[in-house]
């Protein structure tokens, strides 16, 4: 928060009978209050979601099919990285390792370009 950054809200498992899906939301917001959030945060976004069932949406009654709008809702929100997507592809590894379906897997950051 002390950086300005907007944090976006999941609030999990709202599928259970003993979900407290509106008092877990003012519980957020008086903790992020408490920590000076600005006002920009203090109107952060909530995504509801079930894990489990492998669903999110923007409203506690929405359709409940998939995750594309916890996905759009980041998209939305978070500022892409700095770069120039017009150079070619470099990418700063930090972890290499090895699956036996998917074969070399490498982990780390985009520089500069864009990923196909």
């Amino acid at each position: 928060l002390k950086q300005g950054i907007t944090p976006i809200v999941v609030i999990n498992k709202i599928d259970k009978e003993a979900s407290r899906v509106d008092e877990v939301a003012s519980e957020v917001f008086d903790l992020f209050a408490y920590l000076d959030a600005n006002e920009t945060q203090l109107d952060f976004p909530i995504v509801y979601a079930s894990g489990r069932n492998g669903w999110a949406d923007t409203s506690i009654e929405g359709p409940r099919k998939d995750m594309v709008p916890l996905l759009d809702t980041i998209i939305e929100h978070v500022p892409p990285p700095p770069g120039d997507y017009e150079k070619p592809f470099s990418m700063c590894v930090t972890m290499l390792g090895y699956d036996v379906f998917l074969g070399r897997l490498l982990t780390g950051r985009v520089v500069s370009g864009r990923c196909k």
